[in-house]
């Protein structure tokens, strides 16, 4: 009986063990806030960092600007799956606004589809001159303190 304990025990710490590091992998969290806080970790910056958060066609939106990356933008999702529990998503690419005479880039659009199959059109901006109020029907957000603009609406384009 002594030979099938030692193996058995081994078998129960190892197994436990590798279940906690799939949860490490998977990134999951039990709230919001948890997600939200990891998310602001992985991309070091703070909530004073977030410009937006934006809930669009059932889900959560985070807009938030990152100084250590040149003033970059981004777009992130916290998605919440059939168990309850959180992600943080980049979702979309990086921008970087160059307001330099020699290189000016006032807005840009995307779009980006969720891991849930949903798309997602996005648009930013930074032009403090020729602020447009609405693009493609839909009204813009302004952030005064940073001088942009920026929209997220579901496209239900089939």
């Amino acid at each position: 009986m002594k030979k099938f304990y030692l193996p058995f025990l081994m078998v129960i710490i190892l197994v436990g063990c590798r279940t906690n590091k799939t949860i490490e992998t998977n990134k999951t969290f039990l709230t919001y806030k948890s997600a939200l806080e990891y998310g602001l970790q992985e991309e070091g910056i703070t909530k004073d960092d977030i410009i937006d958060e934006v809930k669009v066609g059932g889900e959560q939106f985070i807009i938030f600007i990152n100084p250590n990356l040149g003033d970059s933008i981004a777009t992130a999702n916290i998605n919440v799956d059939k168990n309850g529990t959180y992600t943080w998503n980049l979702v979309g690419s990086r921008v970087v606004f160059s307001m330099s005479l020699d290189h000016h880039t006032p807005s840009t659009k995307g779009e980006f589809q969720l891991l849930s199959g949903k798309k997602f059109n996005v648009y930013l901006g930074m032009d403090e001159t020729n602020l447009p109020s609405m693009v493609n029907g839909e009204e813009l957000k302004y952030d005064k303190k940073r001088k942009i603009y920026y929209n997220i609406s579901e496209n239900t384009d089939l």
